[in-house]
């Protein structure tokens, strides 16, 4: 989305955001003249209805309009020369996503070894370290099987979080030495 994105003006990204923002999702094709032009862009892999053409493309029908204008003006490398923006996303909100995803996956994947196990069980230990499981055992440091899973079938997939940064190759290895 984010190379579509790049050729498009303030006003064409606030076209699109409020032809799509709070629409009501729905599979009915909407006819051509209804579509703003810049739309046509995104209708290629999210259709014309703001529907994903395959899972990996999200649904934008029905987001909310000022988060569509916020994704569509994601980082952009052109307008950060120093790498300021791209060194604070990268040792910021890309971290704290890992942490939560890996804790999510482990948990998911195998939740007797990394997860917590039964939450009705729990003792918590060290103020908010973990917990053990029962009245003693081994230190529980996962998520506990009833926040993945509703009875029938687990709530998150376990998926290995990937992160795509489209920025110049320099810039990036230069946020990773100056971090490691």
């Amino acid at each position: 989305m984010h190379l579509q994105a790049l050729s498009l003006s303030a006003q064409q990204i606030a076209d699109v955001a409020a032809y799509l923002g709070g629409k009501p999702v729905t599979a009915q094709p909407v006819a051509a003249a209804a579509v703003p032009a810049a739309a046509g862009l995104c209708a290629s892999c999210h259709g014309s209805n703001g529907i994903g053409i395959a899972p990996m493309y999200p649904t934008l029908a029905g987001q909310h309009e000022s988060y569509l204008i916020r994704v569509l003006h994601e980082y952009q490398s052109a307008s950060d020369p120093n790498g300021t923006v791209l060194e604070s996303i990268m040792t910021a909100p890309m971290i704290v996503t890992n942490w939560i995803n890996m804790q999510y996956y482990a948990s998911t994947v195998d939740n007797r070894q990394y997860g917590s196990g039964n939450k009705v069980l729990h003792n918590v230990v060290g103020g908010r370290l973990g917990v053990f499981e029962g009245n003693g055992g081994d230190l529980r440091i996962g998520l506990p099987l009833q926040s993945l899973h509703d009875g029938q079938m687990l709530r998150h997939t376990p998926l290995r979080l990937s992160v795509f940064i489209e920025a110049p190759q320099s810039a990036i290895s230069a946020v990773i030495l100056k971090h490691k």
